[in-house]
């Protein structure tokens, strides 16, 4: 497994076909798939009634680090943008443990 320490992104390039912010977020909307990681969802009551969701992908590994994704209010573990990390991590990793 790779070590935290050896992380090192390349610079982010803008795609010459896709100029300006707008494009690249309607590209992003539209051509990536919502279903990329299989999740197991648990969800927790709360004492005043209200639930909190809990969206796990289980791993093989045991030795697997455990990753905890927040999305903001507006979003879920399937908006384009959290399933785009999970597949990251789960390529990167192996399967994450959420």
């Amino acid at each position: 497994m790779p070590s935290v320490n050896s992380f090192n992104p390349e610079p982010y390039r803008i795609a010459w076909w896709l100029p300006g912010a707008h494009p690249q977020t309607c590209w992003g909307r539209f051509k990536r798939s919502k279903n990329l990681v299989t999740m197991r969802r648990e969800i927790l009551t709360t004492p005043d009634g209200d639930d909190l969701i809990v969206d796990h992908v289980d791993s093989v590994s045991e030795t697997a680090p455990r990753l905890v994704l927040l999305h903001g209010l507006e979003g879920s573990s399937y908006s384009v943008y959290m399933q785009g990390m999970m597949s990251l991590a789960a390529a990167r990793a192996g399967p994450p443990r959420l």
